[in-house]
């Protein structure tokens, strides 16, 4: 429960940090929560080049790619191009197998409150899960 909240703080702050961009007055705050929730669920972080050689990552959706599964032995890869990203069969995939992507080595909870699934191999060592406090009354 304390992180939803944090993450809503913080995204009522990035919100209100808008309000000074005259785009912003079209659009609600259930509007920005829900760009907001697409971003999270349906983006990938993709490795760009940047200026002399550097590299950087930018947060991007890749439709289509964007609906592939999460397995902890995917295969295939979303891969960087200079021209953009393209989805790479990491060895041969039979007709009718599903394409799998790794989501990346990510906690119990990050999975859970990021991707809204558990894989059965995540590192289990806690869940935060709300309860109600004491001092309600039904």
């Amino acid at each position: 429960l304390f992180a939803v909240q944090r993450l809503r703080e913080k995204l009522r702050n990035e919100w209100q940090g808008l309000a000074t961009h005259s785009v912003l007055g079209r659009f609600t705050w259930e509007d920005w929560l829900w760009a907001q929730a697409i971003m999270s669920t349906r983006s990938s972080t993709v490795l760009t080049p940047g200026a002399l050689g550097a590299k950087s990552t930018v947060e991007c959706i890749l439709p289509v790619i964007d609906f592939a599964n999460h397995s902890s032995e995917p295969n295939a890869a979303v891969v960087s191009l200079e021209s953009g990203v393209e989805l790479q069969a990491l060895r041969d995939i039979k007709a009718g197998e599903e394409v799998r992507i790794s989501y990346g080595p990510h906690s119990a909870d990050q999975f859970f409150f990021a991707f809204g699934f558990l894989p059965t191999d995540a590192p289990l060592d806690s869940i935060v899960t709300p309860m109600p406090s004491p001092d309600l009354k039904e």
